[in-house]
C-alpha cells in the first residue's frame, strides 16, 4: 500500500495527465488522467493506436506514440522505470501555441527571406571573395540567416506536421530515399570533422511516405546526435526492416544528454533560457520528427545506455497504396525551405561557416 500511495503521489505532482502501468495494465492515474476517462485495471494497449509493435518490445528508454481514448488521439511518452512503465499524454493547451508561433513565422519569413536574397547576391561579388576577412564574415552571417530560417520553419511547421490529415503520401522507395538523404548528410558532416557511417538495407522496400517530412525527421535526428558526439567521433546510423516496419537508427558515443533535457526533450516549450542546454533549442526539433513518425504509422524510442552514448530509433510502418505507380500530384508541394538548400539548413548549427561562403 506503502509504494502504491508514493507512486499515486508522484502522478499528482505532474502537471501532464499521467499514469502507471504494471504487467500491461493501467494501475494508477492522476486527477488529469482521470478526467481524460483513463480507464483503471485496464490492458493498456488497448488504447494505443500507433505504436503497439514497439510498445511490446520496450524494456528501457523513453518511447513517443499515439493513443486513442474516448475516440479522442493523443501524443504521449511512455517512460520504463523500476518494473513500471510511465506514460505521458500532452496538454491541451499547447494547440494555441503552436498557432501563434506559425502565425509569428510567418510574420519572419519574408524579411529573412529578403536577407537570405540579399546575402545570395553579395557572396559571388569579387570584392567579398578576394578579401579573406570579408569572405569569413559573410559566410558567417550566410549561416546565420540559415539558421534563423530553420527556427522559422520549425515554428511554422509544427502544428502543420501535427496534423495527419495533411500530408504528401507517395509510393516511393523508401529506402532509397534515406540514402539519398544520408549520402548527402555524410559529405556534409564530415566538413564538420565527423564520420558518417551509415547501414542502409540492400532491397528495395516500396510503400506510402512523405519524402519531406522523413528528410526533415532524419536530419534533425543528425544535427542532434552532432551536438551532443565529441569532435571527431563517428556516428552510426542504420535503416533495418523488421516485419512491417522499418527502424532507422542513430547512434552517437558522447556523454549522453543530461537529466534536465532528458525529461523534457519530447515537451515542446520546456526550454528554460539560462538553465538547460543551449543545444536542446526551443523544443520544437524533436517534436518534428516525432510528428514524421506519427505520420507514417511510426514512433520513436530515446535510449541512453550506461556509457554508450545515446541512441535514437525512429520507426515507420511499410504501408501499401491500391495505386501501383507514383502519381504525380495535382498541385506541386510547397517548399518549405523556400529554394535553399535543406541539408544546408537543417544541419546549419552543426557546419562549419566555410560551407556558406559561396551562393547555394
Amino acid at each position: 500500500m506503502e509504494q502504491s500511495t508514493d507512486s499515486l503521489e508522484i502522478l499528482e505532482q505532474l502537471m501532464c495527465p499521467a499514469f502507471f502501468v504494471k504487467d500491461g495494465i493501467i494501475v494508477q492515474a492522476n486527477q488529469a488522467a482521470l478526467q481524460r476517462q483513463i480507464p483503471l485495471n485496464a490492458p493498456v494497449t488497448d488504447l494505443i493506436l500507433i505504436g503497439k509493435d514497439e510498445y511490446d518490445l520496450l524494456s528501457d528508454g523513453r518511447l513517443c506514440l499515439t493513443l486513442c481514448i474516448n475516440d479522442i488521439t493523443y501524443s504521449a511518452c511512455v517512460t520504463a522505470a523500476d518494473g513500471y512503465h510511465i506514460f505521458h499524454l500532452e496538454s491541451d493547451y499547447e494547440e494555441p501555441e503552436l498557432r501563434a508561433f506559425a502565425l509569428a513565422a510567418q510574420q519572419l519569413r519574408e524579411p529573412l527571406a529578403n536577407a537570405m536574397a540579399s546575402t545570395d547576391l553579395l557572396l559571388p561579388n569579387a570584392a567579398v571573395q578576394e578579401n579573406l576577412e570579408t569572405r569569413q564574415q559573410a559566410a558567417q552571417i550566410n549561416q546565420s540567416l540559415h539558421q534563423l530560417l530553420r527556427v522559422v520553419c520549425n515554428m511554422s511547421d509544427a502544428a502543420h506536421y501535427r496534423d495527419q490529415r495533411i500530408s504528401q503520401m507517395q509510393t516511393r522507395d523508401a529506402a532509397a530515399i534515406f540514402e539519398e538523404i544520408l549520402e548527402k548528410a555524410a559529405h556534409l558532416t564530415s566538413q564538420a570533422g565527423y564520420t558518417l557511417h551509415y547501414k542502409g538495407l540492400q532491397q528495395t522496400v516500396y510503400c506510402l511516405v512523405d519524402a519531406e517530412k522523413l528528410e526533415r525527421a532524419v536530419l534533425n535526428l543528425i544535427s542532434n546526435a552532432i551536438k551532443y558526439a565529441p569532435k571527431g567521433s563517428t556516428l552510426n546510423v542504420s535503416l533495418h526492416r523488421s516485419g512491417n516496419h522499418l527502424y532507422f537508427t542513430v547512434r552517437d558515443n558522447g556523454a549522453g544528454v543530461g537529466p534536465q533535457v532528458r525529461g523534457s526533450m519530447f515537451s515542446r516549450f520546456l526550454r528554460e533560457p539560462g538553465i538547460e542546454d543551449g543545444r536542446s533549442g526551443i523544443g520544437l526539433g524533436m517534436h518534428i520528427v516525432r510528428s514524421a513518425a506519427a505520420a507514417h504509422g511510426g514512433t520513436v524510442l530515446f535510449e541512453q545506455p550506461e556509457g554508450a552514448g545515446t541512441k535514437v530509433t525512429m520507426s515507420i510502418m511499410i504501408r501499401q497504396s491500391k495505386d501501383s505507380v507514383v502519381r504525380s500530384p495535382v498541385m506541386l508541394p510547397v517548399d518549405y525551405a523556400g529554394g535553399w538548400d535543406r541539408c544546408l539548413i537543417e544541419l546549419s548549427d552543426v557546419l562549419p561557416d566555410t560551407l556558406y561562403e559561396q551562393k547555394n
